[in-house]
């Protein structure tokens, strides 16, 4: 097993971690703590001595010690005289004379020097270390004082130390669920990586993966099929559409002329459908502006032809920078404005509104209005409000809608105040 992959691996690696920098902060701790213990007790010891022997000279005793392993000596114009206690071996290594008083260490002693107040003139406590009893007790409260909060911070460290393990360990996991969350449903080909996994997740992952390989695969079992099933009826129409034009011309020619026109947009529809659903290298952005009026040109003569007129507007003081999908915002808005000269009225007006600040572009005419109701199957049917029959499939809506699908977007419909209908595709998050 590798047990840099595994989870529990890593977080036992990382306990492992944890115990070995413990293992050498708490002698350091520990020590640093002792010697700091050592050291202020020492001074404070012998800072009492200095107050005592200060005492004493003020009232015209001699100085003596308050312990045996003690000393007390006084230094006057750099001349030093023993006044009491034991002999200290290392005097001469004593902190040079200061207007403060200064603690150091000897080589076996331990001294303090302070200014006594006349000129030139210092008192000197040494403290043999060779002979600590009188310190023994002491040492041990003030060590355990100081233990019970270096406890408490050891124990936290090495909480969160465990809870970095177990968010390190967790990263692998978080980034798959991050990709899958983020993958494209246009992009069949993509897969989860599997680099850097735990071991103990790897599994779901590559089932996961391989669940996305069986879709791909009737994807694109579905897609040939389809597109044999559109192919077949184009040649179909042609067909049909030769044998027509055989026929002497009159009202049955021209109605099986528009039948065959209005099938012949549908298998065209699903033409573009499928060529954009399998070339996710097309989703290429373009600003705003662009893909309304490159559309909006295409489209221009049919609406106008009908005596509509087709305007464009874009809100907001064009600051942003937001750009759309193409072609797949092309073929939404161009299905979208279709949909609306088949319903505004003769003399109406079709808005294309440009929104860069809300990611949305909005279709309004000014026809009857469309009712949106859900069928028992759960599809979506969409109906002239005011009753009457389309002559239109409603093809080109669910094109829409699953164009949107693709890249994550939307699309909605409402009535505008007056009366007619406002289509509009949202394209970032609502």
């Amino acid at each position: 097993m590798k047990i840099g992959r595994s989870l529990w691996g890593r977080i036992v690696l990382a306990q492992l971690a944890t115990a070995l920098i413990l293992a050498v902060a708490i002698p350091v701790l520990t020590g640093r703590t002792i010697h700091a213990i050592g050291d202020d007790l020492t001074r404070s010891f012998l800072a009492r001595m200095i107050e005592q022997a200060q005492d004493d000279l003020d009232h015209g005793r001699l100085p003596h010690a308050l312990a045996d392993a003690v000393a007390i000596y006084v230094e006057r114009d750099g001349r030093l005289t023993h006044l009491s206690g034991p002999a200290i071996d290392d005097v001469l290594s004593r902190p040079e004379p200061r207007a403060r008083p200064a603690f150091a260490h000897g080589p076996h002693s331990d001294f303090y020097v302070v200014p006594t107040g006349t000129a030139r003139t210092w008192l000197i406590a040494a403290e043999d270390r060779r002979h600590p009893a009188a310190l023994l007790d002491d040492f041990t409260t003030a060590f355990l004082h100081r233990f019970v909060v270096i406890v408490p911070f050891v124990l936290l460290l090495s909480a969160l130390m465990s809870l970095l393990a177990v968010r390190h360990a967790m990263r692998p996991m978080h980034r798959a669920a991050e990709a899958a969350s983020a993958r494209n449903p246009a992009d069949m080909a993509v897969r989860l990586d599997e680099t850097d996994v735990p071991l103990e997740v790897l599994p779901l992952v590559r089932a996961a993966n391989a669940a996305f390989g069986k879709l791909e695969s009737a994807y694109e079992l579905e897609r040939a099929f389809s597109s044999t099933v559109v192919h077949e009826l184009r040649t179909s129409l042609s067909t049909i559409l030769l044998r027509a034009e055989l026929l002497s011309p009159g009202n049955v020619r021209s109605a099986l002329e528009e039948a065959c026109q209005r099938a012949a947009r549908v298998i065209d529809q699903m033409i573009e459908l499928q060529r954009v659903s399998a070339n996710t290298d097309e989703h290429r952005a373009a600003p705003i502006e662009d893909v309304i009026r490159q559309t909006c040109e295409e489209m221009r003569e049919q609406v106008e032809s009908g005596g509509r007129v087709l305007d464009i507007a874009i809100v907001g003081d064009g600051s942003q920078g937001f750009s759309f999908p193409m072609p797949v915002a092309a073929i939404a808005l161009r299905n979208l404005i279709q949909n609306a000269d088949l319903h505004s009225s003769p003399a109406g007006k079709i808005s294309i509104i440009g929104d860069p600040a809300g990611e949305a572009i909005s279709v309004v005419d000014s026809g009857p209005g469309i009712v949106v109701r859900e069928d028992t199957d759960g599809r979506l049917i969409y109906s002239r409000a005011d009753g009457v029959a389309s002559r239109n499939s409603g093809l080109g809506i669910a094109i829409v809608h699953r164009l949107m699908a693709l890249i994550g977007g939307t699309l909605t419909f409402h009535r505008n105040a007056d009366g007619g209908t406002v289509a509009k595709l949202w394209f970032g998050p609502r």
